[in-house]
């Protein structure tokens, strides 16, 4: 495929999910994954590393949009940054262990648990699953443990962890506001960490990989970069449609979406 082909593919990826995150107000992982599985193979990235070049990928593009969305909710004061704080203690160690750990999982396997999550979300959404208030407001310790396991996940997943954490605040009681803004300041640390953690590894060290141009690391940036510039535009204009079209009905097609393409990863697209 042309690069400029390439190149203007990935920016309308971008845009649509731009505009699905500021409608809906989910994370761009779990669409750039299944787009990018589409897109890198016509740029000759071998089929080994096909899955860690995606997830890294998509982590690089969050690093920007995670940083938007952290600005936008502390400004409104939606963060609790004692949580960010005890939640990162756990989150900069756990996705840097979930990068590491990623080059011994196949490619098949990171298929198979990102179809799974993607499943899991498009059923939690469509029929509107949200966890209730029933613990207590977490302690450090408790956050830190529960902020590796988020942190890891996500960098397996290629997400910035806002499906993880959210549900986690809400359930040790915190405000709904406050658990999305803190989950937002969140991804930044995550995404960060992962895809500067990616950037690192050599793709010749994972069996059957090997370098193609564009790639630092495992990040591929004549992808990341349209993606990051769809997503700024699409994201402000997905706000705006949210006072014109009926949210609900798109959130249950986006929870469809989801389900379908948790299935295509499985079934390798």
């Amino acid at each position: 495929m042309d690069l400029e082909i390439f190149f203007g593919l990935s920016l309308v990826v971008g845009a649509i999910t731009g505009i699905c995150a500021g409608l809906l107000g989910v994370g761009g992982g779990l669409l750039y994954v299944p787009a990018l599985l589409f897109l890198l193979p016509k740029q000759g990235v071998a089929d080994a590393i096909l899955m860690h070049v995606a997830v890294a990928s998509s982590l690089a593009t969050i690093v920007v949009t995670s940083m938007s969305s952290l600005i936008s909710h502390a400004r409104l004061h939606g963060v609790i940054w004692d949580y960010v704080r005890w939640l990162s203690l756990g989150i900069v160690p756990g996705a840097f262990i979930g990068t590491m750990s990623a080059r011994y999982i196949d490619g098949v396997t990171l298929r198979m648990i990102y179809g799974a999550f993607a499943v899991l979300v498009g059923v939690k959404m469509a029929f509107g699953w949200s966890p209730t208030a029933s613990r207590p407001r977490p302690m450090p310790l408790a956050m830190s443990a529960a902020g590796a396991g988020i942190g890891m996940i996500s960098a397996w997943l290629g997400i910035g962890g806002g499906t993880l954490t959210t549900p986690y605040l809400v359930w040790r009681s915190t405000p709904i506001r406050e658990a999305i803004g803190t989950s937002a300041a969140c991804g930044f640390p995550i995404a960060f960490v992962a895809a500067m953690s990616y950037g690192l590894l050599n793709p010749e060290t994972i069996p059957g990989g090997m370098r193609v141009a564009g790639l630092t690391g495992l990040l591929y940036w004549p992808a990341i970069i349209p993606l990051m510039l769809g997503s700024m535009l699409g994201a402000g204009y997905g706000a705006r449609l949210t006072h014109s079209v009926p949210v609900e009905r798109l959130r249950r097609g986006f929870a469809l979406l989801l389900i379908a393409l948790g299935v295509a990863v499985w079934l390798k697209l």
